[in-house]
């Protein structure tokens, strides 16, 4: 229930302060319980909607507004977890191609740091 929320309002109106906040949401929840779970949970609601989560919201939000403080090692937790665990991303082009972003993204996080 909490996640459909969460997806109705982020379809709803996407403000900076909101796409911050629960991408954190996402990255923790990802570091807690693993990204296959954060993945079957999105796909429960529409099939590749974590694909669609990731390239279109998560990413361009790292690189468009980097984290601060506690959020960098949220996101670096979710997003290594994302990177190191889910081999289901590597399956397509697409895929690898969000895998590859994500990668970027923290390498970025831990170098600004």
């Amino acid at each position: 229930q909490i996640f459909n929320l969460l997806l109705m309002r982020l379809q709803g109106g996407k403000t900076a302060r909101y796409q911050r906040l629960v991408t954190a949401y996402f990255a923790q929840f990802v570091g807690q319980f693993g990204s296959e779970k954060w993945i079957g949970l999105m796909d429960s609601f529409q099939p590749n909607l974590s694909k669609m989560i990731l390239k279109s919201v998560w990413l361009p939000r790292l690189a468009a507004d980097a984290p601060v403080r506690m959020e960098i090692k949220i996101q670096a937790i979710g997003l290594t977890k994302i990177v190191c665990e889910t081999p289901a991303l590597l399956n397509n082009a697409e895929g690898q191609e969000i895998w590859v972003m994500a990668l970027v993204a923290l390498v970025k996080i831990l170098s600004s740091q």
